[in-house]
Protein backbone atom coordinates (compact mmCIF):
# COMPACT_ATOMS: atom_id res chain seq x y z
CA UNK A 1 0.00 0.00 0.00
CA UNK A 2 1.58 3.35 -1.04
CA UNK A 3 2.04 5.88 1.64
CA UNK A 4 -0.97 7.92 1.36
CA UNK A 5 0.18 11.16 3.98
CA UNK A 6 0.25 13.71 1.55
CA UNK A 7 -3.34 12.69 -0.03
CA UNK A 8 -4.91 12.87 3.43
CA UNK A 9 -3.37 16.00 4.39
CA UNK A 10 -4.62 17.71 1.07
CA UNK A 11 -8.00 15.90 1.63
CA UNK A 12 -8.02 17.89 5.27
CA UNK A 13 -6.92 21.01 4.11
CA UNK A 14 -3.45 20.86 5.56
CA UNK A 15 0.01 21.45 4.96
CA UNK A 16 2.83 19.51 6.16
CA UNK A 17 4.42 22.07 8.53
CA UNK A 18 1.59 22.05 10.15
CA UNK A 19 1.25 18.29 10.92
CA UNK A 20 4.93 18.51 12.09
CA UNK A 21 4.07 21.17 14.52
CA UNK A 22 1.12 19.59 15.63
CA UNK A 23 3.28 15.79 16.06
CA UNK A 24 6.37 17.42 17.45
CA UNK A 25 8.44 16.52 14.11
CA UNK A 26 10.51 18.88 12.01
CA UNK A 27 9.22 19.42 8.72
CA UNK A 28 12.07 17.74 6.62
CA UNK A 29 11.07 14.78 9.17
CA UNK A 30 7.64 14.97 8.07
CA UNK A 31 8.67 15.40 4.52
CA UNK A 32 10.63 11.89 4.31
CA UNK A 33 8.18 10.49 5.93
CA UNK A 34 5.46 11.84 2.72
CA UNK A 35 8.33 10.33 0.47
CA UNK A 36 8.67 6.92 2.04
CA UNK A 37 12.52 7.50 2.78
CA UNK A 38 12.11 6.65 6.56
CA UNK A 39 9.08 5.31 8.72
CA UNK A 40 7.99 7.25 11.62
CA UNK A 41 7.95 5.42 15.67
CA UNK A 42 4.77 3.83 16.36
CA UNK A 43 3.94 6.39 18.79
CA UNK A 44 4.32 9.07 16.28
CA UNK A 45 2.90 7.19 13.72
CA UNK A 46 -0.50 7.09 15.96
CA UNK A 47 -0.09 11.39 16.76
CA UNK A 48 -0.05 11.59 12.70
CA UNK A 49 -3.37 9.54 12.31
CA UNK A 50 -4.89 11.33 14.89
CA UNK A 51 -4.06 14.71 13.43
CA UNK A 52 -5.31 13.35 9.91
CA UNK A 53 -8.83 11.81 11.70
CA UNK A 54 -8.02 8.22 10.48
CA UNK A 55 -6.69 4.35 11.59
CA UNK A 56 -3.12 3.83 11.40
CA UNK A 57 -3.95 1.41 8.84
CA UNK A 58 -4.96 3.96 6.64
CA UNK A 59 -1.51 6.33 6.66
CA UNK A 60 -0.07 2.76 4.43
CA UNK A 61 3.39 3.15 6.21
CA UNK A 62 5.59 0.81 5.95
CA UNK A 63 6.68 -0.67 10.05
CA UNK A 64 9.22 0.42 11.40
CA UNK A 65 11.91 -1.85 11.84
CA UNK A 66 14.10 -1.92 15.61
CA UNK A 67 17.12 -2.81 14.47
CA UNK A 68 20.65 -0.86 15.08
CA UNK A 69 21.93 1.18 17.83
CA UNK A 70 18.33 0.99 19.93
CA UNK A 71 19.45 -2.85 20.67
CA UNK A 72 22.37 -1.70 22.14
CA UNK A 73 22.98 -1.47 25.99
CA UNK A 74 25.22 1.85 25.59
CA UNK A 75 23.56 5.62 25.26
CA UNK A 76 25.21 9.15 23.48
CA UNK A 77 28.40 10.44 25.26
CA UNK A 78 27.18 13.91 25.86
CA UNK A 79 30.05 15.14 26.73
CA UNK A 80 31.64 14.33 22.62
CA UNK A 81 28.88 15.75 21.46
CA UNK A 82 29.08 18.89 23.89
CA UNK A 83 32.58 19.18 22.78
CA UNK A 84 32.03 18.61 19.01
CA UNK A 85 29.23 21.32 19.31
CA UNK A 86 31.41 23.50 20.61
CA UNK A 87 34.39 22.89 18.23
CA UNK A 88 31.67 23.65 15.63
CA UNK A 89 29.84 26.79 17.31
CA UNK A 90 26.69 24.73 17.17
CA UNK A 91 23.73 24.63 19.69
CA UNK A 92 21.53 21.70 20.64
CA UNK A 93 18.80 22.90 18.35
CA UNK A 94 20.82 23.53 15.32
CA UNK A 95 22.03 20.19 15.52
CA UNK A 96 18.75 18.90 15.99
CA UNK A 97 17.73 20.82 12.68
CA UNK A 98 20.47 20.11 10.57
CA UNK A 99 19.86 15.73 11.46
CA UNK A 100 16.27 16.11 10.56
CA UNK A 101 14.76 15.91 14.29
CA UNK A 102 13.51 17.22 17.14
CA UNK A 103 15.41 19.25 19.85
CA UNK A 104 13.11 17.30 22.32
CA UNK A 105 14.60 14.02 20.68
CA UNK A 106 18.48 15.44 20.90
CA UNK A 107 18.20 16.08 24.56
CA UNK A 108 16.41 12.69 25.08
CA UNK A 109 19.78 10.98 23.34
CA UNK A 110 21.89 13.86 25.81
CA UNK A 111 20.05 12.70 29.13
CA UNK A 112 20.34 8.77 28.36
CA UNK A 113 16.32 8.55 27.67
CA UNK A 114 16.55 7.39 24.34
CA UNK A 115 18.88 5.95 21.74
CA UNK A 116 18.92 7.84 18.08
CA UNK A 117 18.49 4.92 15.11
CA UNK A 118 21.30 3.79 13.33
CA UNK A 119 20.63 6.46 10.23
CA UNK A 120 19.95 9.64 12.72
CA UNK A 121 23.54 8.05 14.55
CA UNK A 122 25.33 8.81 11.19
CA UNK A 123 23.62 12.11 10.15
CA UNK A 124 24.64 13.01 13.91
CA UNK A 125 27.78 11.71 13.78
CA UNK A 126 28.23 13.74 9.84
CA UNK A 127 27.26 17.29 11.22
CA UNK A 128 29.53 16.71 14.53
CA UNK A 129 32.37 15.68 12.16
CA UNK A 130 32.88 12.63 14.45
CA UNK A 131 33.01 9.06 13.74
CA UNK A 132 29.33 6.87 14.61
CA UNK A 133 31.21 5.03 17.35
CA UNK A 134 32.79 7.89 19.15
CA UNK A 135 29.14 9.01 19.73
CA UNK A 136 28.22 6.26 21.62
CA UNK A 137 29.39 4.33 25.41
CA UNK A 138 28.24 0.83 25.86
CA UNK A 139 26.86 0.09 29.01
CA UNK A 140 30.20 -1.05 31.57
CA UNK A 141 32.52 0.98 29.75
Amino acid sequence: MKNRIRALLKAIGKTQAELAAAVGMTPSAVSRHCDGETAPEPGTTERIARFLGVEVEALGLRERRRTGPKSLAGRIDRDVVEKALERLGLTAAELARKVGITRQSVSAFLTGRSMPRSGTLRKMAQVLRLEAGKLVTLEGE
